[in-house]
């Protein structure tokens, strides 16, 4: 009986676990969206500057380096995303994950005193 008890505490651990890397990875992919669309905005604003001869080249060129770094990254989180997507439908014993998000909030943490 204790075994079994250990081992359910364990399993309603991990799926937890894997339920806050979802939503960490959905809010992670969010803010490297709003990056990128931020950054394709700016590469876009240099570009008209550099081409009204109000800007350098290499300005552009710096902007063009950030936007496909932040590209990469965000590429990045969605993998991350779709990664711990397929973890959580693991703990429901499904191959591939049958959901699109997942909903939630992270519990409030409390500093001792």
């Amino acid at each position: 009986a204790w075994d079994y008890e250990v081992a359910r505490a364990d399993t309603l651990a991990n799926t937890a676990r894997a339920f806050y890397h979802v939503l960490a990875a959905q809010d992670s992919v969010r803010l490297a969206g709003e990056l990128y669309e931020l950054s394709r905005q700016s590469h876009t604003t240099i570009q008209s500057l550099v081409d009204a001869g109000k800007a350098s080249a290499i300005e552009l060129s710096r902007s063009q380096v950030e936007f496909s770094q932040l590209g990469i990254e965000r590429d990045a989180a969605q993998r991350e995303l779709n990664a711990a997507r397929i973890e959580l439908s693991g703990h429901w014993g499904n191959n591939l994950p049958m959901f699109t998000s997942a909903v939630g909030s992270f519990p409030e943490v409390f500093l001792p005193p």
